[in-house]
């Protein structure tokens, strides 16, 4: 269990941390190699359609390997082409560290082969205020300690904004499988920071290793609750294992947002799963799910 509080955000060395790239590579979920990482980016919002033209409040994206989710994930960035915000709220779930509070990263960077993306140092701490007991300036969840148990949900999100928005601050989230009251805690915080400048991205798959039809099933009780913009039933359904998404905390937490914040129109964009991919096995796949919150 990764206990490190660093609430300056920096390393023993008294620098601002940056977190380098994790899963990055020819073994991990995404290239390294930054022409091919922006051409499959392009490639895959090009091969999206965009929704309409109103400005999102949020996304629900997902977050496996992009050969995988990709085509999957642009259809939550094509909805952003031709706006900008100056900071991006990135909620990713904890999938190898037990966190019993939101891990808000204070500041530094968030590295990937597209550069730097710097964390709003000034959000994050007002976002923690605002939210309470439930939450901290933290690393925990964002060490990159080269073990391989290293979170990937947060950092795959980056390349999509960095080829969609180019210049933009970050803050970083991260959330375990909580339950509702904490995501609400999250959400109302947020609504209290967010403007039009500002994006709440949540980072989810859907469900895991079941065959096809099942799985298309599972996944459609998940995305009734989101039209429904029900973020209780998610966050205590998905803690129960009553329904399947392994980002149901950051889900709940935009979704609770949205509510205090009465943006109450839902779109689901493209939802699909590993057997849609040339190539790929019907007989055990994982679910994902493009939406946006308007």
């Amino acid at each position: 269990m990764e206990t490190t509080s660093m609430h300056c955000g920096s390393n023993e060395d008294n620098k601002p941390y940056i977190r380098h790239p994790a899963v990055a590579g020819p073994y991990g979920f995404y290239p390294s190699k930054p022409d091919v990482l922006l051409n499959d980016i392009r490639s895959y919002i090009d091969g999206a359609e965009k929704y309409g033209e109103s400005k999102p409040f949020g996304l629900v994206s997902p977050h496996a390997g992009y050969v995988y989710s990709g085509p999957v994930a642009g259809w939550a960035y094509r909805q952003i082409v031709d706006f900008s915000y100056k900071t991006v709220i990135v909620i990713s779930p904890s999938h190898f560290v037990r966190l019993q509070k939101v891990s808000v990263m204070p500041a530094g960077a968030y590295q990937t082969p597209l550069g730097n993306v710097e964390i709003d140092s000034e959000l994050a701490s007002r976002l923690v205020e605002l939210g309470g007991e439930g939450m901290e300036l933290s690393l925990n969840g964002h060490l990159n300690s080269g073990m391989g148990s290293v979170e990937h949900a947060l950092e795959v999100q980056l390349p999509f904004l960095q080829v969609v928005l180019g210049d933009f601050k970050l803050v970083p989230i991260i959330i375990g499988n909580t339950g509702w009251d904490l995501c609400r805690q999250l959400g109302r915080a947020l609504a209290e920071v967010v403007d039009d400048d500002i994006l709440i991205v949540a980072s989810s798959d859907l469900s895991h290793f079941h065959p096809y039809k099942q799985a298309m099933t599972i996944d459609q009780n998940v995305i009734n609750a989101i039209q429904a913009g029900d973020g209780a039933t998610i966050a205590e359904g998905c803690r129960a294992g009553a329904l399947e998404a392994c980002g149901g905390t950051p889900i709940a937490s935009l979704l609770a947002a949205a509510k205090e914040n009465e943006k109450t129109q839902i779109e689901i964009l493209r939802h699909a799963n590993s057997g849609d991919v040339p190539g790929g096995s019907k007989d055990q796949v994982v679910g994902y799910l493009a939406a946006a919150v308007y």
